[in-house]
């Protein structure tokens, strides 16, 4: 299965990141990083089944 996660950057997003993961499955995570960190993802960038996208969905 392949998942999308609008504020994967923060807390919570980040951790159904690591499950999502945990579980076989592909993320594409997406956070403006505006009150959030990337640092809660750093673990996951060598993943090839994670993708991460800095984009604020409010702009086009």
């Amino acid at each position: 299965m392949k998942a999308f996660i609008a504020g994967g950057a923060g807390f919570i997003g980040s951790h159904l990141c690591d499950l999502l993961l945990a579980r076989d499955h592909s993320v594409i995570c997406l956070d403006n990083l505006l009150t959030s960190d990337a640092s809660n993802l750093q673990h996951l960038t060598d993943d090839a089944r994670f993708q991460f996208i800095k984009h604020n969905i409010v702009e086009p």
